[in-house]
């Protein structure tokens, strides 16, 4: 009896001293953590209550506060943790529950890259001198059956980024060791900055050979601008808010990042986009990105399905009030990018474009729509269509003879070229070299590429102003009818024109050639019908030193031209032309070329009905420096004017013609035709016998072709001076013999 008394005795005791350890531990443990936090340099230590059970495996904190000098204070509202105590038995660390809630912390990487937590850095802690344990045990088992992260409030922040983010729950669920092929559960929900928000609903299998992730991320409203520095130091501004979802089904094989495998269905959404890289400034309302992509490794990327839409893009050059693109909306679909780098998509859609404008000027080209379907990229652009719906072309020529426009954009180009090299140049201080100067740029081959057709599905317009001539020229020209075929660098491609001037005239272009490089191949036939020629003073002017009064011009242009060599033959009808000499030493030019006044050769070339039917064949080398077109067409012209118009007149004055002589005295006589003589009786006024049918066809002439004008000089004969002579001797004999 006293023995049982004993043990009875001595079990409650035993209990009442465990119980009283199980007491007291978890006050030692309070004092004793806040104790080592205050060593660590904390200005206040506080923790509310600690709880511990050893037996049941169960630990809980709550009420942590730490504070360090010139910091922000840490905080943690609960830790509870579950420890499976029967699986220790089994050498199995299991976590049944493991809870964080409430922690408050501010986390700082500094200049020189070390880690602060609330003013305290993890390199404060003791190092341990022992020598490291290199024998080799079986790793323990463990597992975490749950982990549940709630209301954590974090920032973080380093040299030229503060990341807020609020951790609003995050739940893991059955990881496990000893089943590596069973997916860990994990979801959770982010809050970052300015309403941005991350969630997601992953299985995970981090333990397996090759680890694995499947499910779905979701992230809204991230404000770009706040990540600033990882932007190119070029890039002077990006703001947008991007969203962005992903369906993943990925693998890391061996556990190696490079040989990352899987599918990334994704879609992207970036809106109210600014973009700014001197001289450039981007603005975009938004931007779509749907599609499905495969990896067989980082480098080795196939996109399928893929889906881009872009709305209201303004590019622009602000410090010169200068538009370099400006669109309402641009879609692909059905883009595919292979691991090769090859791109194809089945159709892309532009609209209402615009380009190249000054500030309150109309843009260079207007474009209400611009098609392209069947693309494909593989080290050359195939394009199986390009349509182009009703484009307007704004062509201002200065009196420099050149387009503002494109003088613009050629500064602005320049400008993006220096800033670009001055963004590549390493700061000289830190001795290095630059990477201009380091080598020659490298030879850069042009992009091949073929359209198989281009065409015109809405009528367009081309608006000509040119400054560059007196008085302007002013045009517009609808464009009803353009197609290019088999469009290549180095193929020749055909194609065909129909624009119309006014209301009636007409300007029809055929033919075949190298389009980029016409000089070394292209064959042309056009025909202009009824083009008022008028409007046109101001180049006729210039190149003939002639303006036109009045007159309608008709057309037919053959013209070849193969490797810089021009060979043409241009027929002429015209109708009703009056000119007038605008040009003194131009027209002198046209007039020595032809020989004879134009006036003349107006008047005689004229028919009936007052046209004027002329053939003139242009040849020339144009790759000779010497070679003007102007004065080989001049030439040309002058030719065929002196050609016809005595042809005219030889034909006119049959069987008199062949007297027809062109003077060649010089300045004095150039442009005029000598008409054959008529002779009248030696001493007489009285025409000779065979003359009257010459006078006769010289009156008939003059009927038909008012605008001659004849000059009459004239000549004496050795026999006029013989008969007068005679008459003289014969009027001093009757002198004689007349009586005073």
């Amino acid at each position: 009896m006293y023995w049982k008394r004993l043990v009875i005795r001595s079990g409650l005791i035993l209990l009442g001293l465990v119980v009283l350890l199980i007491s007291l531990v978890p006050t030692g443990l309070r004092v004793g953590l806040a104790e080592l936090a205050k060593r660590q340099g904390a200005a206040e230590a506080l923790i509310d209550n600690i709880d511990l059970n050893p037996l049941s495996g169960r630990f809980r904190i709550e009420g942590v506060y730490l504070r360090f000098e010139d910091a922000p204070a840490f905080k943690l509202a609960l830790l509870e943790t579950d420890l499976s105590m029967r699986e220790l038995f089994d050498q199995r660390v299991v976590v049944e529950k493991l809870l964080l809630n409430g922690l408050q912390a501010d986390i700082r990487r500094d200049e020189k890259g070390a880690l602060w937590i609330n003013g305290w850095s993890p390199d404060n802690l003791p190092q341990s001198s022992s020598a490291s344990d290199k024998e080799t045990r079986e790793p323990l088992a463990w597992a975490v059956e749950s982990l549940v992260l709630q209301n954590l409030q974090l920032r973080y922040r380093e040299p030229g980024l503060e990341q807020p983010l609020v951790l609003q729950s995050l739940k893991l669920e059955k990881l496990r060791s000893w089943q590596p092929r069973q997916p860990a559960g994990l979801d959770f929900v982010i809050e970052l900055q300015q309403q941005a928000r991350l969630q997601g609903n992953l299985d995970l299998n981090p333990l397996q050979q090759n680890p694995a992730v499947k499910g779905q991320l979701q992230l809204t409203r991230l404000p770009l601008e706040t990540y600033r520095k990882f932007l190119p130091p070029a890039i002077d501004r990006l703001a947008a808010r991007l969203d962005l979802e992903l369906q993943l089904d990925l693998q890391l094989p061996d556990a190696r990042p490079d040989q990352l495998q899987g599918r990334i269905e994704h879609r992207i959404r970036l809106q109210d986009i600014q973009l700014a890289r001197a001289p450039l400034k981007l603005d975009l309302q938004a931007l779509d990105w749907q599609a499905d992509a495969r990896l067989q490794g980082i480098d080795q990327l196939r996109v399928t399905r893929g889906k881009l839409e872009l709305n209201s893009l303004q590019l622009d050059d602000p410090a010169r009030q200068f538009l370099l693109a400006r669109f309402d909306r641009l879609f692909i679909e059905g883009l595919q990018l292979q691991a090769d780098r090859s791109l194809a998509f089945e159709e892309l859609k532009l609209a209402s474009l615009e380009t190249l404008a000054e500030a309150s000027k109309t843009p260079l080209l207007q474009l209400e729509e611009l098609s392209l379907r069947q693309l494909r990229f593989d080290r050359k652009l195939e394009i199986a269509e390009v349509d182009l719906a009703a484009p307007r072309v704004e062509i201002e020529i200065d009196e420099q003879k050149k387009l503002p426009a494109l003088e613009a954009l050629e500064q602005t180009v320049n400008q993006l070229q220096a800033t670009r090299a001055a963004a590549d140049t390493p700061d000289p201080e830190q001795g290095r070299k630059t990477a201009v100067n380091d080598s020659e740029p490298p030879e850069q081959n042009p992009l091949e590429f073929a359209i198989d057709r281009l065409q015109l599905t809405r009528p367009g317009r081309i608006d000509i102003l040119d400054r560059s001539v007196s008085p302007n020229f002013k045009t517009q020209l609808l464009l009803k009818t353009l197609t290019v075929r088999n469009l290549q660098r180095r193929e020749p491609a055909d194609f065909e024109l129909l624009a119309q001037q006014g209301d009636y005239s007409l300007i029809q272009l055929q033919g075949s050639g190298l389009l980029l490089d016409p000089q070394q191949r292209l064959k042309l036939k056009a025909v202009i019908k009824q083009l008022d020629l008028p409007p046109l003073t101001s180049y006729t002017s210039k190149a003939l030193g002639y303006g036109v009064k009045s007159g309608v011009l008709g057309s037919d242009i053959d013209l070849g031209i193969e490797k810089n060599k021009i060979d043409a033959l241009i027929k002429l009808d015209i109708d009703a032309i009056d000119v007038i000499e605008t040009n003194p030493e131009t027209a002198a030019e046209l007039n020595s070329a032809a020989g004879i006044s134009i006036d003349l050769a107006l008047s005689t070339l004229k028919d009936s009905d007052g046209r004027i039917r002329l053939e003139l064949p242009v040849k020339g080398d144009l790759a000779n420096p010497d070679f003007r077109l102007q004065k080989i067409f001049n030439k040309a012209l002058g030719k065929a004017m002196q050609g016809a118009t005595l042809a005219y007149l030889k034909h006119t004055l049959q069987p008199f013609g062949s007297l027809i002589t062109l003077y060649q005295l010089g300045k004095a006589a150039a442009g005029r035709v000598a008409l054959p003589a008529l002779t009248f009786q030696p001493g007489s006024l009285e025409l000779a016998e065979d003359q009257q049918a010459l006078l006769n066809k010289v009156v008939e002439l003059m009927k038909k072709r008012p605008g001659l004008k004849i000059k009459a000089c004239g000549l004496a004969s050795t026999s006029d001076r013989e008969t007068l002579l005679q008459r003289l001797k014969e009027q001093a004999a009757k002198e004689k013999k007349t009586p005073p």
